[in-house]
């Protein structure tokens, strides 16, 4: 895990703190957050988190009401009530699965500035952080049907076009973890979808391909944050194409 800086000021990118303990959560939240210009923290138990923001200042927390050790309401009232802690007036959101009008009531009660109800997508994420991170950068455009259709031709053509990679992102999807440990494979399948991403207008999936492609020490396998960074782009294009 990338270590958090202790002064947040001294870095042009904001700082955020994911507590969260389900695994494709985080790795949204947390890929989303860097997408946004953003450096992201995951922390999977909630003690571990309050530790980390104890001792860490952060830009924004984002924290799941119901997770190992503490909660949401728990680690923001240990923080309020701690004024050496180094995050303790830090703004924070609160997620969960279920939030209904009385669970947001009472969550803005005890402090939040927000609650996300999950699963959590990335325009809704940007709005809600935005009033708390000045300079936030612009949400990645997943799909592009003007460049789409300058590339394919019509409108018919393009979504025609978008229903072979769907499928091709699927597979991929499924086989990824077994594609880092390939390099030479993986580039060759990387390749092979620059030149889709062109006809199918999905920019964002064709800036995370170059990035993995042109990682240092391309011809070695890519590390795990590499690999995850790619796989966020890879399951919200995905899901794009798919809505």
């Amino acid at each position: 895990m990338t270590p958090t800086p202790d002064n947040a000021a001294t870095s042009p990118r904001a700082t955020i703190l994911v507590a969260e303990d389900d695994g494709p959560s985080g790795l949204f939240l947390q890929t989303a957050f860097e997408d946004l210009g953003c450096r992201a923290a995951l922390e999977i138990d909630g003690d571990a988190a309050l530790a980390r923001a104890r001792t860490h200042r952060f830009d924004l927390l984002l924290l799941d009401c119901c997770m190992p050790g503490a909660g949401a309401s728990r680690i923001l009232s240990a923080l309020r009530a701690d004024p050496q802690a180094a995050s303790a007036a830090t703004p924070a959101i609160a997620t969960s699965a279920e939030l209904d009008a009385p669970a947001r009531c009472q969550l803005r009660g005890e402090g939040f500035a927000g609650s996300l109800l999950k699963p959590v997508t990335l325009a809704r994420l940007r709005t809600l952080v935005a009033p708390l991170l000045p300079g936030l950068a612009s949400a990645p455009t997943l799909l592009d049907d003007t460049a789409a259709v300058q590339t394919s031709g019509t409108p018919e053509a393009v979504q025609a076009l978008r229903g072979l990679p769907a499928r091709d992102l699927r597979h991929m999807a499924s086989e990824l973890d077994r594609l880092g440990a390939d390099p030479v494979e993986l580039d060759q399948r990387l390749h092979r979808l620059l030149a889709s991403c062109g006809f199918c207008g999905t920019p964002a999936l064709a800036d995370a391909a170059r990035k993995l492609k042109r990682r240092p020490g391309a011809r070695s396998a890519p590390s795990t944050d590499e690999l995850e960074r790619f796989r966020g782009t890879l399951m919200r294009t995905l899901q794009a194409l798919e809505t």
